[in-house]
């Protein structure tokens, strides 16, 4: 889920061409050489990924945010700032990894991200 997660907030839309350009990239490197082992891997990660564009939107590739920037700031004393930033896509990245669900369980993790993050 960590990996669909990062792909597509890497590639937006364009991660649904760069799958397909992916697969005939690679039917058109092998021809009929194309080792079954190595084929069936490769559609099966290309498989995952769709999935999550199509079928696991809303809770992996774009969930929809637990905390704002505000109740973050809120609640653990923070100043506007890239710390504010990279802790929000912390949570969303755990959100899409399934790690956590609800605003109670996104606070307590921003909470230890952040105990581990500050210097």
């Amino acid at each position: 889920r960590r990996a669909v997660y990062r792909f597509f907030r890497d590639t937006g839309e364009a991660g649904v061409d760069i799958c397909l350009l992916s697969l005939a990239d690679v039917l058109a490197t092998y021809g009929h050489t194309l080792p079954h082992d190595f084929w069936q891997a490769h559609l099966e990660t290309i498989r995952t990924l769709l999935e999550g564009w199509w079928e696991q939107r809303e809770s992996v590739v774009t969930p929809p945010p637990l905390l704002s920037g505000h109740d973050v700031m809120q609640q653990l004393g923070l100043d506007p700032g890239p710390t504010v930033g990279a802790l929000l896509e912390a949570l969303r990245e755990a959100q899409a990894a399934g790690e956590i669900h609800t605003p109670e369980e996104a606070l307590a993790f921003a909470r230890r991200w952040l105990a581990e993050h500050q210097s």
